[in-house]
């Protein structure tokens, strides 16, 4: 280092200096805290400017990384930054994989960054007005067990005017006083006995809170105390050489496991994350989560309106408790005419009387049991939890309170875990209050009015898109506003009128400061400043995000997404998600990392190899990290973004899954025309086409590119479904189902003038004589099979790959992985050998995998070994080139899956211990895959499940052995040993699954779905009904038994129709036709029964399987609608054998018939 720039190292004598290295850029010194009786090395850095020597600098500090163990702090000056984030001012932004080194630097090292109080550069440049550029070049980063042991610690930013740099304060162990401790609920305390009678007594009391206090501090111990007491119980035990101590070392093994759930547990509902449960054996995420949480939350100094700080915590609550008195202090309003004018009455009388009345007890149940149980607790410590599971007992008290709570109105602050400060506010209403949102909306309105007003007085002119488009006055994004008007001083002028006039009759302020404005391309700079002037000083926006979302999408698009990569890294970077287990990572990325950027993709095409970097991302979360260095990626991210039962893991492709998420905008344009982004949209790029046909135009907006790049899935699986025909086109729409174009095959002749599938319906019924006439047999079939709808409503789409026809993303997604994997192999659905991908052998060997009543991890070390991504020696040995390929067990061939869990000799006498054996899959021996296939075959016979189960368990013993043995180098187990771990691990998992299934039974009330009741007594007509249909034919035989029971008389109905393809269409037409002649006969009360147990369910939940059935069930909820009563019965096929003779009959019939049977029984 040069004379400019150097590092020296001073510390006083109460500091335990124990030794001292230096390199070329840094000093690195070992100490010894007396507080924390710790010793930790402190590694100072002054790395260079040159991103060519720092990327060597990291190199070595990673190598020396070895030397400190793991508890190391560096800090000092690392000459980067992380992202743009961290750089104020210079204009041009830094590109993304400029900072690679040095994230990969902080992910290999496993750096926990420790943050900063204060401003949040380090070093500027000290250059006036718009030069200057200031950087976070200095940070403190600690190891992991570093920031473990000083959670505490704080650094802050002190400014200095001798160096461009500031100064960095690191306090290890900062003084915070000692609290008050808060009482709190804690949900474990529902499994002790006696705790329902404990709450009874204490609520029966005036102080209820003094016997729950006094009953806890009995019964609740420290669970990590307790579990070191048992550890040390149980090794006494063990070494004590006593006769019979089997049943004593059970008890207490009993013991510890409910001490470990029950830590896991307190640490759970402290960490409160609503994506992941306990359960998973994720105490160590739980505990580490809650300890990070406490760091970011603390509060130690706020900065005040005049730009000093505070300097205690009294201090920080006195700042906070004047800024929301004068926030909440009244400042008074006008009249409310101006505002109101021209809005029309909606409020009536009676829904003014249901607002001011009193709140019910059954609102007040059905509002506290709707809140998620683990919520946080109130200012008395108590969950929602508490309130529902004792609500019996402690209903009469919280009523009152709840009327009490909504009367009054009074804040008070939870600074640092202490609850502070008291403001009565003069104006407002309480936060959570459940008129706040519609209170808003109705000031809301009132601004639009205003708006609305200006414009029809020609004060203010709004926007068009193009010639053709609606004019846009504003837009409201809940507490936001966009204002679209001429960009003239005159016009800012009337603006600024508007706001003053719905501050002073609303009360509200508009934030000046944190409103901007937004020019054409067009304006010059000078009229932009004058404009700016006019409306109170506003600044000019130019680039940045509103709602989310980049205002400005210019050519370099990775670099405006780069915050998408950024977010999802920053996440990841988090060093508590490395004590998360494999079924945490699981749900991590799922729930949390695949949906930060689904807002994005929403609306936005993002650049390919930004999603590949994301995958990338979650990719190395999943495989982990060892010693700072990323473990081996067996599977690759596209195979583990298959389905579960494609040998997948259900992750997502996050370039793939963006094509859906832009396809539901689409969908919401073809079924939603009157929205008013349908209606820009229309008018400015498809204005006299429609959606899926227009041509993409040049220079559209990126917003656009995007949706036009979405129409080819749409295409795909969208399908006209037919009304009343007037607006589908026989020859150029998708109209016909269960055909690979959905057009007619049929070549249009020239003397064909049909344009419109309405000239083919005739009377609500297909035209027989001219489909024949036009199109071939095959077409005709396929038309006659499409059902008709009863009311001739107008033709719409349908999205075919879901059920119900409404467009979803994952149907989305699924329909275009199922394309890209045809693409590749030419046939989606497998080959037709059982062991092939995608046979229905390997998907329901899968499924039977994940479905196994196992621990999460077994089933990921299963899928492991039949993926081949089980790291044993041989297959290292082939990725890596490195180490012995030999099985150290049998040291005579090379360690495969095969060999290690079948084959070897060892393994060999294992199975021959087990109690389970699979003789018939010895010759698949040779292949994991083909022998799990095999053996998952056993599901169908009784406990098949349950020894799968047991197998599963044993081969993860025999893997857990193996890796002692080749790590720990302990001794080899005995077969019945291993043996014993299995069966007593796999019934461990047996009891706990069905404790839970009891709890569950317990705490929820079943949902009892009611059956329909019988009418006979009240003289309802009864219905049977049956199908019948022929191999190679075309038409249905329908047969209709009817009891009239009024009249003691039963007739049968013949009918003969074209079947619509399969079964339960069928049954669904015939109640249809069923309906319509009870219609006819003017029946109030009439109930269907049939043994379709498939439509019955269709109708029960409305959820028709296809477009065909769609019509069918919208038809049948018409009819019902006619009917007094109308129910539908599911019975047995033996029940209606008359309905099903006459089906036989109607095979036969031209025209309907009717039967007269002699009387009702």
């Amino acid at each position: 280092m040069n004379r400019a720039g150097g590092m020296a190292l001073f510390w006083t004598k109460e500091t335990q200096i124990v030794e001292v290295n230096t390199t070329a850029f840094t000093i690195e010194a070992k100490l010894e805290d007396n507080g924390s009786q710790a010793t930790w090395w402190f590694i100072g850095v002054y790395a260079s400017c040159d991103q060519r020597i720092r990327k060597e600098q990291w190199r070595v500090l990673t190598d020396r990384s070895r030397l400190w163990v793991s508890r190391f702090l560096i800090t000092g000056d690392f000459n980067d930054i992380l992202s743009n984030d961290e750089k104020w001012g210079g204009g041009a932004y830094r590109e993304e994989r400029s900072f690679r080194d040095f994230r990969d630097f902080i992910d290999c090292n496993r750096l926990v960054d420790i943050g900063f109080d204060g401003h949040p550069w380090t070093w500027s440049n000290h250059w006036d007005n718009e030069g200057e550029v200031r950087q976070r070049l200095d940070r403190c980063l600690g190891s992991v067990e570093w920031f473990q042991e000083f959670e505490r610690a704080k650094c802050q930013h002190i400014d200095t005017l001798a160096s461009d740099h500031s100064i960095l304060l690191l306090d290890t162990n900062p003084g915070m006083g000692r609290k008050k401790k808060r009482f709190y609920f804690d949900k474990r305390w529902l499994h002790k006995e006696g705790i329902q009678k404990v709450v009874e007594q204490a609520w029966n009391k005036e102080e209820h809170g003094i016997e729950l206090l006094k009953w806890r501090n009995e019964v609740q111990s420290n669970s990590r105390s307790k579990i070191n007491d048992l550890k040390q119980e149980l090794d006494r035990v063990r070494n004590s050489g006593l006769d019979k101590r089997n049943g004593e070392l059970k008890e207490i093994k009993k013991q510890l496991a409910e001490a470990y759930k029950e830590e896991e547990i307190f640490w759970s509902q402290k960490a409160r994350i609503s994506w992941l449960r306990e359960g998973d054996k994720n105490t160590k995420y739980f505990h580490s989560y809650v300890k990070g949480r406490r760091v970011s939350n603390n509060l130690s100094k706020i900065q005040r309106e005049d730009g000093s700080w505070t300097n205690n915590e009294d201090e920080v609550v006195t700042e906070i408790a004047d800024y929301f008195k004068k926030l909440f202090t009244s400042g008074g309003r006008d009249e409310m005419t101006e505002i109101l004018s021209g809005i029309p009455h909606s409020i009536t009388q009676e829904m003014n009387a249901n607002l001011i009345k009193e709140v019910l007890e059954d609102e007040i149940h059905e509002a506290l049991f709707s809140m998620n149980p683990e919520k946080a607790p109130g200012h008395d410590g108590m969950t929602p939890m508490f309130f529902q599971k004792f609500w019996s007992s402690i209903k009469n008290d919280i009523i009152p309170a709840i009327h009490s709570c909504l009367k009054t109105v009074s804040y008070s602050f939870n600074c640092n875990g202490e609850v502070k400060g008291f403001v009565s506010p003069e104006r407002g209403i309480r936060q959570g209050d459940p008129l706040s949102p519609y209170l808003f909306l109705i000031c809301s309105e009132g601004f639009s009015n205003l708006l609305r007003r200006a414009e029809e007085s020609k004060r203010i002119e709004g926007l068009k898109i193009n010639r053709q488009g609606p004019v846009l006055t504003h837009l409201f994004f809940a507490d936001d506003s966009i204002i679209f008007c001429k960009a003239n001083k005159g016009v800012a002028g009337e603006i600024m009128k508007v706001l003053k006039a719905y501050e002073n009759s609303s009360g509200q302020l508009v934030n000046l400061d944190k409103s901007a404005m937004f020019f054409s391309k067009n304006m010059v700079s000078e009229k932009k400043g004058e404009i700016c002037q006019a409306l109170g000083g506003m600044i000019e926006a130019t680039q940045g995000k509103y709602l989310g979302l980049p205002m400005v999408v210019s050519r370099t698009k990775e670099q405006i997404f780069g915050f998408v990569r950024d977010n999802i890294r920053k996440r990841f970077q988090n060093w508590k998600n490395r004590f998360l287990s494999p079924a945490g990572k699981e749900v991590l990325l799922k729930a949390v990392a695949m949906a930060m950027p689904t807002y994005v993709m929403s609306c936005f095409k993002l650049p390919r190899r930004l999603c590949k970097d994301v995958c990338s991302l979650m990719a190395k979360l999943w495989w982990g990290e060892s010693n700072g260095k990323n473990k081996i990626h067996w599977i690759s991210w596209e195979r583990m973004a298959l389905e579960k039962k494609a040998g997948g893991l259900g992750f997502k492709d996050l370039e793939a899954f963006n094509q859906p998420l832009l396809g539901k905008q689409v969908w919401r344009l073809i079924t939603r025309p009157n929205l008013l982004v349908t209606k820009v949209l229309k008018a400015k790029y498809f204005s006299k086409e429609f959606i899926l046909h227009c041509s993409p135009t040049k220079n559209a907006s990126w917003i656009w590119q995007g949706l036009m790049g979405a129409r080819s899935l749409l295409n795909e699986g969208l399908i006209r479904r037919i009304g009343n025909g007037r607006s589908t086109s026989i020859w150029e729409h998708k109209w016909i189902p269960d055909t690979t174009t959905g057009r007619p095959t049929t070549s249009r002749r020239s003397i064909c003038g049909l344009e419109k599938v309405e000239e083919l319906i005739s009377h609500q019924r297909w035209n027989r004589n001219i489909i024949f006439r036009n199109f071939n047999r095959h077409d005709a079939h396929k038309i006659l099979a499409i059902p008709l709808s009863l009311s001739e409503r107008e033709d719409s789409f349908y999205w075919q790959p879901k059920a119900g026809g409404q467009y979803t993303v994952n149907s989305g997604y699924n329909l275009l992985m199922k394309q890209n994997r045809k693409r590749k192999t030419g046939n989606p659905d497998g080959a037709s050998s059982s062991y092939a991908k995608g046979s229905p052998q390997v998907i329901q060997m899968w499924n039977t995998l994940w479905s196994l009543n196992i621990k999460h991890k077994i089933k990921f070390f299963i899928w492991k070994c039949i993926q081949g991504a089980l790291p044993v020696k041989e297959a290292v040995r082939r990725r890596m080139g490195q180490g012995d390929p030999t099985c150290t067990t049998c040291g005579t061939a090379q360690e495969t899956v095969e060999r290690l869990l079948l084959t070897c000799p060892h393994a060999m006498n294992i199975w021959k211990a087990a109690p389970i054996q699979w003789d018939g899959a010895k010759d698949q021996q040779g292949n994991f895959k083909r022998w799990w296939l095999r053996i998952s075959e056993a599901r169908h016979r009784p406990e098949g499940l349950e020894h799968i189960g047991l197998t599963a368990n044993i081969l993860w013993q025999v893997w857990k052995e193996r890796n002692k043995r080749e790590f720990e180098k302990s001794d080899i187990v005995t077969p019945f040993k291993t043996i014993a771990r299995a069966h007593k691990d796999w019934m461990e998992q047996l009891q706990e699954e069905g404790t839970k299934v009891g709890k569950s039974t317990e705490e929820t009330v079943p949902g009892q779905e009611l059956q329909d009741q019988n009418y006979t007594n009240e003289r309802a007509v009864i219905m049977e009904i049956e199908t019948t249909k022929k191999k190679g034919q075309h038409n249905v035989g329908i047969g209709v038994t009817v009891k009239e029971y009024a009249r003691n008389r039963m007739t049968g109905w013949m009918m003969n129709e074209i079947s619509l393809g399969n079964k339960v269409l069928d049954d669904a037409l015939a109640l249809k036709l069923a309906l319509c002649k009870a219609v006819h006969r003017n029946w109030s009360k009439v109930k269907l029964k049939f043994c379709n147990k498939e439509l019955w369910r269709q109708i029960k939940r409305q959820s028709p399987a296809d477009i065909k059935m769609a019509t069918v069930l919208e038809d049948i909820s018409k009819l019902k609608r006619l009917f007094c009563m109308c129910s539908f019965d599911l019975c047995r096929q033996e029940h209606i054998l008359i309905s099903k003779k006459l089906s036989d009959d109607a095979l036969g019939v031209i025209v309907d018939e009717e039967r007269l049977f002699p009387q009702c029984s």
